[in-house]
């Protein structure tokens, strides 16, 4: 089967069940995204091998089915609706006038709803312990999940909106310049998929290293008070 007719068949799929492809595909590029990210960084998991009797170490966490989910029922839905409004208020082709109303639009509106809820739900997603249904029965649970999402919005969104707002602009012209409406999200999706493959590749790596760090800085205090401890056990007979 030649590329040309899997692009085809895909655009056939996108006409067809525009929001249904779309929800697909960023669902799809958000797993490989982890799974990159994951890889590189070598962030795995690791489960004990009965016949084995080894650890076997794997990139497979549950992050990935709930980050399909956020965005395949969640990001896609919101771009999809969004883009088929502006384009439907916005007379066809666009003017100059029409194109700067729109990335206006886009910076004003879908921007910071698209970051909130992407910050709001990494910061859930990596909370550690993890949250339980069970345990959302619990006001203190509630007001740890409140106080988490409202201290990443505070330290993380200021900087992820300005990335946003440094990219869009970019991408939302070469879609009003050479793409159809219907393909915005996807061209959106694809464009967003290597930049935050990239940022959460550093962002694993960066983790790792943190931890590390701190590891090793755990390990040089314990020795040092224990230094402490001994050259004080050693002159306690002598001030005796």
């Amino acid at each position: 089967m030649s590329k040309v007719s899997i692009n085809q068949k895909y655009l056939n799929l996108l006409t067809k069940y525009p929001l249904l492809t779309k929800a697909l595909t960023a669902s799809i590029l958000a797993v490989v995204n982890e799974l990159i990210a994951t890889i590189i960084s070598k962030d795995f998991k690791s489960f004990k091998c009965k016949l084995t009797n080894s650890l076997i170490k794997h990139p497979i966490s549950i992050k990935l089915p709930l980050l399909a989910l956020f965005a395949a029922l969640i990001q896609t839905p919101i771009s999809h609706y969004y883009y088929n409004f502006i384009n439907k208020l916005s007379k066809q082709p666009l003017s100059n006038r029409g194109r700067l109303l729109q990335l206006i639009t886009t910076l004003l509106t879908l921007s910071p709803i698209q970051c909130t809820l992407a910050v709001s739900f990494i910061s859930l997603l990596n909370l550690k312990p993890s949250p339980s249904i069970r345990s959302l029965i619990f006001k203190d649970e509630i007001s740890r999940l409140k106080s988490t999402i409202v201290k990443a919005l505070q330290d993380k969104l200021p900087s992820v909106l300005k990335s946003s707002w440094i990219t869009t602009p970019i991408v939302l012209s070469i879609c009003q310049n050479y793409l159809k409406p219907e393909y915005w999200v996807v061209f959106n999706n694809l464009i967003f998929f290597i930049l935050g493959t990239g940022q959460n590749t550093y962002l694993k790596l960066k983790s790792k290293q943190d931890y590390e760090n701190a590891k090793k800085r755990e390990v040089i205090q314990k020795e040092i008070e224990k230094e402490v401890d001994e050259k004080e056990a050693e002159s306690l007979p002598e001030t005796l």
